[in-house]
């Protein structure tokens, strides 16, 4: 976790996006994991929100320097929606969980539209490269 934090400086320090974007990416996920086996519902939350706010300021990078990258704006709000998904299952009332759950649907379908796009433009093939074997 402090290795990340430091790496988020460094690329900050680096003065380019793309490496801040890349180091606010993988934060939010590291902070994820942990909020999927923290102990308590209280630090669950805190890490989920701290890693919805890292996964945030990444898509704002890559929405605006990589308009017509659809994979990675996919694979993004595909993360994002995935931790509003956990934030909406530690939700204290029922209307904070409706609203985030909506959320997450809505980010998942704008994730889902992107790859497909993605999919349209490079050919599938292509597109089979960057999943997980």
């Amino acid at each position: 976790m402090e290795s990340a934090q430091e790496a988020l400086e460094r690329a900050e320090y680096s003065g380019y996006p793309e490496v801040r974007s890349d180091a606010l990416y993988r934060l939010s996920d590291i902070l994820s994991k942990l909020g999927g086996i923290g102990t308590s519902s209280d630090e669950k939350r805190r890490l989920f929100e701290k890693a919805l706010k890292y996964k945030d300021e990444s898509i704002e990078i890559i929405d605006k320097l990589q308009p017509y990258w659809y994979w990675n704006q996919g694979i993004t709000r595909s993360a994002r929606a995935r931790i509003k998904s956990e934030l909406a299952g530690l939700a204290n009332d029922p209307e904070s969980r409706n609203n985030m759950l909506l959320e997450a649907v809505i980010d998942k379908e704008k994730a889902v539209n992107l790859l497909h796009r993605h999919i349209q433009n490079a050919g599938a093939g292509e597109a089979l490269r960057y999943l997980p074997c």
